[in-house]
């Protein structure tokens, strides 16, 4: 049986969702406290909801009061759960790709 062929619209998809990575990563790296961690962390969770897209349904609400370190890193623009929030959506978009 032959392989599937990527179509150009799938690449579409995967491309924004892997630019939003990337502009999260970029604003990770900026982050004031605990990179390396929160790196770590968000990356399994991103390679957890590939794998099991229902996760985030349970995730993001268990996650939100655990996810505030503002009081360490004094960021109130863009906190951790803005991450959270970042990979889960772009994870999900790039998922959802149109299966031609």
């Amino acid at each position: 049986m032959p392989a599937r062929a990527i179509r150009p619209l799938q690449l579409l998809y995967a491309a924004i969702g892997a630019a939003g990575l990337a502009a999260g990563a970029m604003l990770l790296a900026d982050f004031p406290v605990a990179r390396l961690p929160l790196a770590l962390f968000f990356a399994a969770y991103a390679v957890a909801v590939w794998f099991k897209p229902a996760l985030w349904l349970f995730a993001v609400p268990a996650l939100l009061p655990s996810l505030d370190l503002a009081p360490w890193s004094g960021s109130l623009a863009i906190e951790e759960f803005d991450f959270l929030l970042l990979v889960t959506v772009c994870v999900g978009y790039a998922r959802l790709a149109p299966r031609l």
